[in-house]
C-alpha cells in the first residue's frame, strides 16, 4: 500500500470512530455554564457604621448567589452523606464564581438590619481567566497586602545574604501576579528592610513557617510568600555537540499572616541554553523558574481567596484577655448571637488568656464589629487589634 492509500484510509477511520472516542473518554472542553440569579442579603448596622453593613450585605448577597447555582449544578447528586447534610458546603463542590453584579434595591431596615437585593453573574469554570471576577474577587477580600522574600542562589555554592539586592525572582514573581490583574497589592520589601531580622529572615528561608509568619507581620503583611531560588550550569551532548546549559530551580510556599495557615506551595523549573556567560545564564534561567512558579502560585490564592470571599466557611483566632472560666462560657454565649457564627473551640487558657478559634462565614473585621461593646455577664468586650484571621480583645 502506497503512504498516500495509508493515509487517505487512516482519515476515514478517524471519521469513522470519532464519535465513539467521545464517548468512551476522549470528552470535549466542557461549555462552561453561566447562570444569572437575584438573591437578597442583609447585614446589623454596628455603631452606625452603614458603609460597613453595606458591604457585608452585598457579600452575604453574592455569597447566595454563588451557593444557589452550585446547588443547580449538583441538584442531580445526593446532598446527604454519613447521615451529614452537605447543603451548607455546596460552595465548595463548585468552582463557580461572581463575574458581576448589580444591586437592585438596598436600604436599612427598622430593625437595624441593613438588606440589598442583588442580580449577580455566576460562572462555572477558571475564576484567573475572568479579569472583571479576579478585580471583584481582591476588591472582595479588601485587597490583602502582599510581602515576597526569596533567597537566591546564582552560579554559586553558597546562599546569597538576604540583604544583598538581586532579587530576580522576587520580581519575576510579583510581575507575574501583576500582568494577571493590577490590583494585586504588593509591599515594596525596600520600605521595610530595616525592620527585617536576618536571623529570623533565614530560619523563615530555610523552612520556619512561624518565623515567615512573624516577618510578614513586620512587614505589615497579609501574606508573606517566601522560598528560595538557585541556577547552576550542566554540560549536555546533542549529536556530538556539548552546550552548555544554566538550570534553576524556584520554590515557595504563601502563607496567611493572622493565622499562619500555608494556603499554598509549589516548584518552578527553568532553563537556559547556550550560556556565553554564566551569571547572565543564570538570571535567564532564574526568570524562567519564577515565572513558571508564579503561574502555578497564582490559581492556589485565587482558589483560597474564592473560597473565603463567597461563602467559605473562615477560621478566626481570638484571644480574649482578663477573662475567668465563666466569663468564657458567657463570650461563648454572645458568640451565637454573632452574623454567620458556627462554632467556636478553646484552644488554650492560662493566667486569664484565652484563645479560641472559632469558624464563622464573615471575616474577622466583621465579627469585632458586632463584638465590640457587648455585654459578656458584668463586663463587657473591647476590641485591642483585628485582622481577617484574628481578633484580640479584653474584657473590662
Amino acid at each position: 500500500m502506497s503512504i498516500r492509500s495509508f493515509a487517505g484510509l487512516l482519515l476515514v477511520l478517524l471519521f469513522h470512530f470519532a464519535p465513539l472516542l467521545y464517548a468512551q473518554g476522549v470528552s470535549r472542553p466542557a461549555p462552561q455554564v453561566t447562570e444569572t440569579v437575584q438573591t437578597d442579603g442583609m447585614a446589623p448596622v454596628v455603631a452606625e457604621n452603614v458603609v460597613n453593613a453595606r458591604d457585608n450585605a452585598i457579600q452575604d448577597a453574592l455569597r447566595k448567589a454563588v451557593e444557589q447555582v452550585a446547588g443547580t449544578m449538583i441538584a442531580s447528586e445526593t446532598l446527604v452523606q454519613n447521615s451529614q447534610l452537605l447543603s451548607d458546603n455546596i460552595w465548595s463542590k463548585s468552582s463557580g464564581f461572581v463575574e458581576r453584579y448589580a444591586l437592585v434595591k438596598e436600604g436599612r431596615s427598622a430593625d437595624g438590619m441593613y438588606t440589598v437585593s442583588v442580580s449577580a453573574l455566576v460562572k462555572k469554570g477558571p475564576l484567573e481567566e475572568s479579569i472583571a471576577a479576579l478585580h471583584l474577587l481582591i476588591e472582595q477580600m479588601r485587597s490583602p497586602r502582599i510581602a515576597v522574600l526569596m533567597r537566591e542562589r546564582n552560579m554559586t555554592d553558597s546562599w546569597a545574604d538576604v540583604s544583598v539586592d538581586l532579587n530576580i525572582a522576587e520580581t519575576v514573581l510579583r510581575n507575574r501576579f501583576l500582568e494577571k490583574s493590577d490590583r494585586f497589592k504588593f509591599i515594596d520589601r525596600s520600605t521595610a528592610k530595616a525592620r527585617l531580622d536576618r536571623s529570623r529572615a533565614l530560619a523563615a528561608l530555610g523552612g520556619d513557617d512561624a518565623a515567615a509568619q512573624a516577618i510578614g507581620q513586620l512587614y505589615d503583611a497579609d501574606i508573606v510568600v517566601v522560598g528560595e531560588a538557585y541556577a547552576n550550569t550542566s554540560v549536555v551532548e546533542t549529536f556530538g555537540t556539548r552546550v552548555e546549559s544554566a538550570q534553576a530551580t524556584a520554590t515557595a510556599r504563601m502563607i496567611w499572616c493572622d493565622t499562619g495557615d500555608i494556603i499554598g506551595s509549589d516548584i518552578g523549573k527553568g532553563a537556559f541554553a547556550p550560556v556565553v556567560e554564566k551569571v547572565a545564564g543564570g538570571r535567564n534561567a532564574l526568570e524562567k523558574a519564577s515565572a513558571q512558579l508564579g503561574s502555578k502560585l497564582i490559581p492556589r490564592i485565587i482558589e483560597d481567596w474564592r473560597k473565603k470571599a463567597i461563602g467559605g466557611d473562615r477560621q478566626i483566632a481570638v484571644t480574649i484577655r482578663n477573662a475567668t472560666l465563666s466569663d468564657l462560657k458567657n463570650f461563648v454565649a454572645a458568640l451565637q448571637g454573632v452574623t454567620g457564627f458556627k462554632n467556636a473551640h478553646r484552644r488554650e487558657f492560662t493566667a486569664g488568656v484565652a484563645v479560641y478559634e472559632i469558624t464563622c462565614k464573615n471575616d474577622g473585621n466583621a465579627v469585632a464589629e458586632e463584638l465590640d461593646g457587648k455585654a459578656v455577664g458584668a463586663k463587657k468586650v473591647g476590641v485591642v487589634s483585628v485582622t481577617p484571621g484574628s481578633i484580640e480583645i479584653r474584657l473590662e
